[in-house]
């Protein structure tokens, strides 16, 4: 059994469905105006960034809905670290997880959870699928991370940048 780790004041272990929500509308490209659509081809690897973007009335199949703000996830190959913060409303792949920070997570402070080294040997030891190894949207919720308060998360986040 593994002993709990003392945890400076204030802070907590959550998972992420403790933090954020998943955003799970969904819509058919036909359906509305040309918003921009990001594909996982338009996130950079390894870098929390758009190499651009397609637009909606360009796509065929359902498609999920994003705010600016979402944190967009990328759970097709997690190892390749496709995860950046929408600059934008628009729509995505749904291979791209919809993540809606809540009021106890500041959006950076879970992009860089997600982005870090624990979180994607978590997501590579987890992925289900030979030719398109997936991670599911229950693990992804389900993984757990030390959570300061939100006023230190801001702290951390500036520090790093």
């Amino acid at each position: 059994m593994k002993v709990a780790e003392k945890l400076p004041r204030g802070w907590a272990r959550l998972s992420l469905g403790q933090v954020c929500t998943l955003g799970t509308d969904r819509v058919k490209p036909a359906e509305i105006d040309n918003l921009p659509y990001i594909g996982l081809e338009h996130i950079e690897r390894d870098a929390h960034r758009l190499k651009g973007h397609g637009h909606a009335t360009d796509t065929t199949s359902t498609k999920s809905i994003f705010r600016a703000g979402d944190v967009l996830y990328g759970r097709l190959r997690p190892n390749l670290n496709k995860v950046l913060i929408a600059p934008f409303d628009g729509v995505c792949s749904t291979d791209i997880l919809v993540l809606r920070p809540t009021r106890l997570i500041n959006a950076r402070f879970l992009l860089d959870i997600l982005s870090t080294q624990e979180f994607l040997d978590y997501a590579a030891s987890r992925t289900k699928g030979i030719n398109l190894p997936r991670l599911s949207v229950e693990l992804v919720m389900a993984y757990t991370a030390n959570i300061p308060p939100i006023e230190e998360q801001s702290r951390i986040v500036d520090a790093l940048e």
